[in-house]
């Protein structure tokens, strides 16, 4: 289907919603939406873009992990965190933020390090 038909059904079903509702001239966006959405043919569309946009997201902050700054290690990065060098200026953890550019942002404000190097950070041990 091309977009232009997928619009023309769109804008068909749009009416068909408004005819439904006599007493409503125009449906609202949201509820548009919500309708549409509710549908389980879309609902399925919806998740698989979630699932491609999300993996796309997760390989993005994974590229950034490296090395441990503090002791080096590197050989496993799912054993590689990142740490807020100032605790009070975290926005959000990494896997609430959906795009690009707020992502940048809150890992400028981080170090990579491994989990052994982060639990000491946090349990206030120095190192040796």
């Amino acid at each position: 289907m091309t977009n232009a038909e997928n619009w023309i059904k769109t804008q068909e079903r749009r009416d068909n919603i408004i005819k439904g509702r006599a007493d409503l001239r125009a449906v609202s966006r949201a509820e548009y939406l919500k309708e549409y959405h509710a549908r389980p043919e879309n609902r399925a569309k919806r998740s698989e873009h979630n699932k491609v946009k999300y993996t796309e997201l997760a390989l993005y902050i994974e590229s950034f992990k490296k090395k441990c700054v503090i002791c080096g290690y590197s050989k496993c990065k799912d054993a590689l965190d990142f740490h807020h060098v100032v605790p009070n200026d975290k926005y959000k953890t990494l896997k609430q933020i959906r795009n690009k550019k707020d992502i940048d942002t809150e890992i400028a404000k981080c170090i990579v390090v491994c989990s052994n190097c982060h639990r000491e950070i946090h349990s206030s041990k120095t190192h040796e």
